[in-house]
Formats: structure tokens, C-alpha cells, sequence
């Protein structure tokens, strides 16, 4: 008998009640009660007209007791990441498709100095790199050259990743002011203050680090970092998930980061002996001996589907159910435990409603060492026995093998990759496979290796379905299902003009944002809907101080346009824009707000990715933390970075206008 009989069966017979049928009022509100009062539901008498037996009305309460505590799906509505070789997403997920491997030989002089005197003997290291971790834009922050130069590389490359992930939510980042919007934040930790400053201190501090993204935007949520070593960014979003969940914030920033922050980084992993011998990270190969560590950046918005779904905002993916636990007492400290990581993955999975043999991929903590990874594939196969009897169905990878092991960064690095797996409808090749591993037992798993790229079909309820694992050596795993959320299909609006804001800080960076905008629409958003980019430029940009505002009929009228903006002309409005939309230009071009929606009556126009804001890129070199003072320019400004050649974003500011942004910020 279930519990909600039993009780059912008690508060009928303390009525002394052998029927519900035909039960007078009075009677009918004192079982309600009854019931309500033992398991906190809020049952009107009316229900016992339409259930005559206790057996009924037993099964009408129990469905509402699982509606009521059905957990709602997670919506990930923006994303933006860096790692190495890869300064954004579509880069990143250019590397994973392809199967390269874009780890590197260390090149810093004092990191190359210090692991020859200690390891004369030993092939140098390969890490993954991220380019530019020293270029940063403190005007844009409001932040010092003089705290910037002592800001650890983490956090400046944290403040710009968050910000382009709003932007990729097309959400207007001061419109989040005062609002309940957290912040959860991956980290392993940064090295000490490399002098003995105030800044110094601030620049190394892990709570700082978080706190900056939260201060800069005004948000009123919590603000958090989590240090759970390798699994630390997946831990991060679990924690997201439960604050929106809990209520405790409407939206929140989650992901992790990791830079390496001093050379004895590569002496420490040494060390430790998980690094691979042979310098290639080759997760579940037979050659597998090792890790290599890896620089990256990862962060995701997040809000609840029901809120995605009111707000039109694009999702790239939801989360269907999270969790973490921790492996307690193993042969070692470091060591995992296959039972752990087994119950965790079945809890989540039946939390998620997601079958296993629904699986189409499964994102691995994969870290290419000799222990974990027998041991991972072992929990894979006791979590998933007696829920399907299929072997070999679901791919398996880990994208350590791509850009290494990025510690804070690892997991949301993994989510993101299976998101952009899902989008294009793709399983990417398992980068550095050869052989299976003669110590995993594939043959009685659930998984398998692919070895090149294979298409990713829809399961048969129109969706695609993914797991993913992050497991630190503090011995606390996560782990989570995600699901895509295909868009409904909708009728082509009439064409008609847009109206296309755009501003940025300077107008130099004003015309490199035009520059950017028009080779997106030349080339990968080509196909785009010209009202989903003039909306999400409405709604989704925050407004800054240079100003320009374009009308344009068609997205090939709008590419000359911003051609001419680019180039540093003036466009002025002529006579022949809309009534409708040369008022709400006026306002917009004078620094007034506007009431966008009323542009779009009658249309769904969607929230669109577009090219983020391009940041000024002033260099701020590594400092090794050894206390010693740091020189810097007398003006407490940093050069700036040279432009690449042949690129839009690389248009350097004048010389007058890096300075006054300096100034201006110090």
C-alpha cells in the first residue's frame, strides 16, 4: 500500500466513512482536510464528487503530488568560452569537430628554466594555451591600469568571457541592475600576490573574482566561487541549478576558469604523476599514460525553462537534472571510487527522465590516466546495469584530449561542448584514439570510442539526450543530463525595414563592432532574419555612449551600411525612413529609452547570436608571484596590443583615445 492510500484509507475511516459517493459537503471538506493537512496538498472538496472510492481519489492525489514536485528543466539561454587556440566557441568547436590536438610545448623562458633544473631529464611539458590571457580592457570594466596590471589573468579573462555569454543571451547586461542575478564561478585557486599591494591582494583573491563580474553589473544574487579541484565548474552549475530552482535568483552566470598563473605549475604536475610521459593526453587509448594540462575559459547563463520560454530567448540547450557526491575513504586521497561515480550517475539519470538507451553521447571526465579512466568506464557500466541491456550504443569522449586538462574550466568546457554537438546535430571523432584501453571492458559497457564523425539523429521524442561527468581529485564528482529543446517551426513574417542600433564606448570600437557585425552577416549568419538582428541589437545590447542608428530593408541593404560605418562615415537618416521607426531613431541616437516591443507588434521576432563587443586588447604581462615590485609605465597605462593583420577587431585605437581610456579609468 503507498503512503497516499494509507493516509487516503485512515482519514475515510476516521469519518467512519464506507463510501465516498454521494458524501454530504460537511464530511467531504473534513477528508479534504484531513488529507491536506497530512501531506501539505491544497485539495478542494470538490475532487471527492469525481473520485466515489478511496482508491481514486488515493490515485488523483498522488498526481498531483508528482506535479507538484516534477523539477523544471534548467534553460541555458547564452555560452561563451576560450581555450587554447580557440578565442570563442565556434573556434573551439572547430577544434573538438576536427579531432585536433592543440596542445603546445611551454615557451615562457623562467617556466622552461625552472623544469630543466628540476627535471634535466624529462621531455618538456605540452599545455594547452589560450591566446592573449595577458590582453585585457579595464577602461571597459571601469578598472585601473594600475589594478589591472595586478589583477591574476583569471579574473580578466573571467570578467570578459561572462560578459560575452550575456551578450550571446542577447541580454542587455544593465538591464540585470539590482536584479536577483547570481554568480557561480570554477576555480582551482590563483597563485599568491606577486607583490605585496592592496591590488596585489584583491587581484589573487578567489571571492574577488567572482565578486567583480557582480559589482561591475550591479547584480543582487549570491556570488560564489567553488574549489572542488577538476570538477569544480561542474559543481558550480549544479549549485546554479539549485538556486534557481530554490527560487533564490531568477538568472544566473555559471561556468569556471583556469590560466595558469605561475611556471611551477608544470614542476607541481610533474610531481604528481599524472602527466603523461609521452605528452599526449589520449583518454581510454591503449597508449594512455597521463594527463596535460590546459588553459580555458567557460561560462554559461542560465534561467528556468518557464522563464526562457515567456522571455522568446534562444535555448541552446536545458539541464534536466544535476547532482554531485563524493567518493569518501579510497586507496588514496586522490584516488576515485567506482561506486561513487556509479550512484551518481544512476541518481541523476532517474532524476532526469532520461532512459539510458536514450543517451546519444556521453561526455567523459576522460583525463587519459591509467587509473581514472578504467575506473570511470566501470562506473559508467554498474550505473547503467538493469536499465538497458544494449552495449557499445553511446559515444564517448572527452575534450581534454583537444585542448587539455583545464581544471576549473573542465566540466562547463564539456557541457559546452555537447551543446554545440547538439546544435549541429554532430558526435565528434575521439581525438588521439587508436586502440581501446585492454584494461576497460568495453565490451560489456554501454559506450564506445568513435573514431570519426557521425551524425547525431534526433531520439524518438524529437530530442537529443547527453551526460556529463566532472570528477575532482578532491574526491567530489558531478555529473549531469542535458537535453536540446528544438525550436517550433514558425510563419515567415512580411519583410518590412528594421531599425539597427548600434554603440559601443569609443567610436573606434564603434566601427570595429559595425566592421564585425557585417562580416557575421557575410558570412556564417548570412541566412539570418533581419528583424531577429535588429531585435536582439534592441533588446540585447547595453546601451553605451557613441551612437549610430541604421534603417535598413533587407540584411544585404544593412551589410552596406555598416560597411559605411566601418569606414568611418556618418550615416545620416534620410527622409525616407519609416514614420513608425524615425521617431524611436531620434530617441535612440539622443541617449532616450526606447520601447522596442512596439516595433514588433503582431511579430515573434527571436533573440539571435551575434558578434560580442570588441574589447580593446592593452597588454598585461605575467607577473610571477615572488613579491617583488612590479614596474609599470609612470602613466598607469598599457600599450596596446598590435592588430592582427587583415582583421576587423584588430583596428587599433588612436594613441589619444588609448590614453584618455587609460586616464579616464586610472
Amino acid at each position: 500500500m503507498s503512503e497516499v492510500m494509507r493516509v487516503v484509507e485512515e482519514a475515510a475511516a476516521k469519518l467512519n466513512l464506507t463510501t465516498l459517493a454521494g458524501l454530504d459537503p460537511a464530511r467531504a471538506v473534513s477528508l479534504v482536510e484531513a488529507i491536506n493537512a497530512a501531506l501539505g496538498t491544497t485539495l478542494s472538496s470538490g475532487v471527492v464528487a469525481d473520485h466515489p472510492d478511496t482508491a481514486s481519489l488515493a490515485a488523483h492525489v498522488e498526481s498531483v503530488l508528482d506535479a507538484a514536485t516534477a523539477r523544471e528543466e534548467i534553460a541555458i539561454v547564452g555560452l561563451h568560452c576560450r581555450t587554447g587556440d580557440a578565442p570563442d566557441s565556434d573556434e573551439f568547436w572547430d577544434i573538438v569537430r576536427t579531432g585536433r590536438d592543440v596542445t603546445r610545448e611551454i615557451g615562457d623562458p623562467v617556466a622552461l628554466t625552472m623544469f630543466r633544473q628540476a627535471f634535466p631529464d624529462a621531455e618538456l611539458p605540452r599545455y594547452g594555451a589560450m591566446p592573449d590571457t595577458d590582453a585585457f580592457d579595464p577602461a571597459f570594466f571601469r578598472i585601473s591600469p594600475t589594478e589591472a596590471a595586478a589583477m591574476d589573468a583569471a579574473q580578466r579573462v573571467l570578467l570578459e568571457s561572462s560578459y560575452h555569454a550575456l551578450e550571446d543571451a542577447a541580454i542587455d547586461a544593465a538591464s540585470l541592475r539590482g536584479r536577483r542575478v547570481g554568480t557561480v564561478v570554477g576555480t582551482t585557486g590563483l597563485a599568491p600576490q606577486a607583490e605585496y599591494t592592496a591590488h596585489s591582494l584583491l587581484g589573487s583573491d578567489t571571492s574577488v573574482m567572482v565578486s567583480r563580474l557582480a559589482y561591475h553589473l550591479d547584480l543582487a544574487g549570491p556570488a560564489l566561487a567553488v574549489d572542488t579541484a577538476c570538477s569544480s565548474s561542474l559543481v558550480a552549475i549544479d549549485v546554479a541549478v539549485r538556486l534557481l530552482l530554490s527560487d533564490q535568483a531568477d538568472l544566473v552566470l555559471a561556468g569556471g576558469v583556469y590560466v595558469i598563473n605561475h611556471p611551477g605549475v608544470f614542476l607541481t604536475m610533474q610531481n604528481l604523476g599524472t602527466v603523461s610521459a609521452t605528452r599526449r593526453c589520449t583518454p581510454f587509448d591503449a597508449d594512455a599514460d597521463g594527463m596535460l594540462v590546459g588553459e580555458g575559459v567557460g561560462m554559461l547563463v542560465l534561467k528556468r525553462l518557464s522563464d526562457a520560454l515567456r522571455d522568446n530567448d534562444r535555448v541552446h540547450g536545458v539541464i534536466r537534472a544535476s547532482g554531485t557526491n563524493q567518493d569518501g575513504r579510497t586507496s588514496g586521497i586522490t584516488a576515485p571510487s567506482v561506486s561513487a561515480q556509479s550512484a551518481l550517475l544512476r541518481e541523476v539519470l532517474g532524476r532526469s527522465g532520461v532512459a539510458a538507451d536514450a543517451l546519444g553521447y556521453f561526455e567523459a571526465h576522460g583525463t587519459g590516466t591509467t587509473l581514472g579512466d578504467p575506473i570511470e568506464i566501470a562506473g559508467i557500466t554498474s550505473a547503467y546495469a538493469g536499465l538497458t541491456d544494449r552495449t557499445g550504443y553511446c559515444p564517448i569522449g572527452s575534450v581534454k584530449a583537444n585542448v587539455g586538462h583545464t581544471m576549473g574550466a573542465a566540466g562547463v568546457l564539456g557541457v559546452i561542448k555537447v551543446l554545440l554537438g547538439m546544435r549541429d546535430g554532430v558526435v565528434p571523432p575521439a581525438t588521439n584514439f587508436t586502440k581501446p584501453n585492454p584494461h576497460i571492458d568495453f565490451d560489456s559497457a554501454p559506450v564506445r570510442v568513435p573514431t570519426e564523425e557521425q551524425p547525431w539523429p534526433a531520439g524518438p521524442d524529437g530530442r537529443r539526450h547527453a551526460a556529463v561527468s566532472s570528477f575532482g581529485y578532491s574526491g567530489t564528482n558531478a555529473h549531469l543530463v542535458l537535453s536540446d529543446l528544438p525550436l517550433p517551426t514558425r510563419q515567415p513574417a512580411p519583410s518590412r525595414p528594421q531599425l539597427i542600433p548600434l554603440s559601443a564606448r569609443t567610436r573606434d570600437r564603434l566601427r570595429v563592432r559595425a566592421a564585425d557585425l557585417a562580416a557575421a552577416l557575410r558570412g556564417p549568419l548570412s541566412g539570418a532574419d533581419l528583424a531577429d538582428v535588429a531585435y536582439t541589437l534592441q533588446v540585447g545590447r547595453e546601451p553605451m555612449a557613441e551612437r549610430t542608428v541604421l534603417v535598413a530593408g533587407s540584411v544585404a541593404e544593412l551589410v552596406g551600411q555598416l560597411d559605411r560605418v566601418a569606414g568611418g562615415e556618418e550615416i545620416a537618416l534620410g527622409d525616407s525612413v519609416p514614420a513608425e521607426l524615425a521617431g524611436p531613431a531620434r530617441q535612440w541616437a539622443s541617449g532616450e529609452p526606447v520601447a522596442w516591443a512596439r516595433l514588433h507588434l503582431g511579430t515573434a521576432p527571436r533573440r539571435i547570436g551575434l558578434p560580442g563587443y570588441p574589447f580593446e586588447r592593452h597588454r598585461y604581462p605575467h607577473a610571477w608571484a615572488d613579491g617583488t615590485p612590479i614596474e609599470r609605465p609612470k602613466n598607469g597605462a598599457a600599450p596596446m596590443l598590435p592588430p592582427p593583420a587583415g582583421t576587423a577587431t584588430g583596428a587599433p585605437a588612436t594613441a589619444a583615445a588609448t590614453t584618455a581610456a587609460a586616464t579616464a579609468a586610472a
